[in-house]
């Protein structure tokens, strides 16, 4: 074999692995936004838990907004936004409870989650 063909067979592997690490790279990031938004979903699902532990007549119609850097004094991986919006449903005794989740990801992502408290 020459220099040429070593050379170019060469060439030929580095391409290969860059190839690989820019899909290391895309992975990466993908479980890292996949990991952000479970987290996500977890705090609105503690915010819901909190709501109705408290139960109806405890739940004030309004609207709070935290931000949430840990919990429970473990960073978090990044920081969230949680704003919580508790309106009259529309029926009597019914309050609509809106958790509205941001944090940022190269963007500043969001996600709603709704859900009812009864009497």
């Amino acid at each position: 074999m020459g220099l040429i063909e070593a050379i170019v067979a060469l060439g030929l592997i580095a391409l290969a692995i860059l190839g690989l690490s820019g899909l290391a790279v895309s992975m990466i990031h993908g479980n890292l936004s996949a990991r952000m938004n479970d987290e996500a979903t977890r705090l609105a699902q503690t915010k819901f838990e909190l709501v109705r532990k408290a139960g109806y007549g405890a739940t004030n119609e309004g609207t709070t907004t935290e931000l949430i850097v840990n919990l429970d004094g473990v960073p978090m991986p990044a920081m969230y936004g949680r704003q919580t919006t508790v309106a009259a449903g529309a029926l009597a005794n019914i309050k609509t409870v809106t958790v509205v989740m941001s944090w940022p990801d190269y963007a500043t992502r969001q996600t709603t989650f709704m859900s009812e408290i009864v009497q």
